[in-house]
């Protein structure tokens, strides 16, 4: 943990010992009990390694990203026997990181504050469905929205592939109401890209199905009422002179 703390505020950590103290951390939080989860101490030994998702260097920040996510996930990604016992307050630490860096960089728009954003959403991509409450759903995707409201083509392409990845893995109602599920679904219209902006417009495609269909597993009602204003808008969007457009309709 000393090791990791004092790469934190190194200008240029070493990255072979930080992925290797990240990597040791990792499997040593991923066998302790749930009652060991809860201490002030081990909470701050998590908090650490979520620091290294943001880092600049790809190879910590992988690192960082995996072990996040194989805690957050419940599962040991060698091991789908190994179950850890604190993946819900590891999920609950992450969902918190993630709102306090989204809220922290809202009015930005420089290329770190840019990358950091791109990267938490990265993180988001695989852990938003195992977080804990709707409240943390609806408050993360918030900030996703006005993130994209900024308009910045890289920014609305990540944050739609997020909720592409959200929605994909079919989120519980303790994570994802179906009223909550509706409102996203109405919201993201609003940010529907142009008919001939191939890569935005592929992603909000994917990105809409999935919360339809995401929606269909969490009332079927509702989904009839939303299912019509969809297929009509596909249909006007195959006049899209994209064929990889046409494909995903």
């Amino acid at each position: 943990m000393k090791i990791l703390s004092q790469q934190i505020i190194t200008a240029n950590p070493n990255g072979y010992l930080t992925k290797s103290a990240i990597n040791a951390l990792t499997t040593l939080l991923r066998n302790q009990e749930h009652v060991v989860w809860q201490l002030k101490s081990t909470q701050q030994i998590f908090e650490t390694i979520l620091l290294f998702v943001i880092n600049q260097k790809p190879r910590i920040r992988k690192a960082a990203c995996f072990a996040v996510i194989s805690l957050v996930c419940d599962n040991n990604i060698e091991s789908l026997d190994n179950v850890n016992p604190g993946s819900s307050i590891a999920a609950k630490l992450t969902a918190e990181f993630c709102i306090r860096k989204l809220d922290q960089h809202l009015s930005t728009t420089n290329d770190e504050h840019l990358n950091i954003i791109l990267y938490i959403l990265t993180l988001l991509a695989d852990t938003m469905a195992m977080f804990p409450s709707v409240q943390h759903t609806k408050h993360l995707a918030e900030s996703i929205l006005s993130h994209m409201t900024l308009g910045n083509i890289l920014l609305v392409t990540g944050a739609l592939h997020t909720l592409y990845s959200f929605f994909l893995r079919r989120p519980t109602s303790t994570v994802l109401s179906a009223e909550l599920n509706a409102r996203l679904l109405n919201a993201l219209y609003d940010y529907q890209p142009n008919i001939n902006d191939e890569q935005p417009l592929n992603a909000w495609c994917m990105a809409m199905k999935e919360a339809l269909i995401c929606l269909h597993n969490l009332d079927s009602k509702l989904f009839s009422a939303h299912a019509p204003k969809l297929f009509r808008m596909f249909i006007t969007i195959l006049q899209s002179d994209s064929h990889t457009v046409h494909s995903n309709v």
